[in-house]
């Protein structure tokens, strides 16, 4: 299967929304799909080396950010995104480059179920 996870959130709003999505990106790629995640909104923050990680984290979201990666998944970051929160694109994880929507429209087109979180 080609899955394509799309998240909004801020990975440190409290909560454990972004933190789930990466997990379940890592997981399917584990299983053998070919997962893409795009990073849009707050979540953008995930990516970017000028966004400081909170103390012990309840759901540290840049940890499983790396177990992702390194599973295989596949990431872009919204640039526009990025400029709404003056943050420059230059400064994203290099496994997580700045894009837009035309390669967010691409993904969408090839995948075969999209799971937004």
């Amino acid at each position: 299967m080609k899955l394509l996870v799309v998240t909004y959130r801020d990975p440190y709003d409290g909560g454990d929304v972004v933190w789930n999505a990466l997990r379940v990106a890592t997981f399917q790629k584990e299983l053998g799909d070919e997962v893409n995640v795009f990073l849009m909104s707050d979540a953008v923050t995930l990516a970017h080396e000028n966004t400081p990680q909170p103390e012990n984290p309840e759901y540290d979201a840049d940890t499983e950010f790396e177990v992702a990666v390194h599973a295989g998944a596949t990431f872009k970051t919204c640039g526009t995104c990025l400029k709404n929160r003056d943050l420059p694109a230059d400064k994203v994880h290099t496994q997580a480059p700045a894009a837009t929507l035309k390669d967010l429209a691409d993904w969408l087109h090839w995948a075969d179920k999209v799971l937004t979180f």
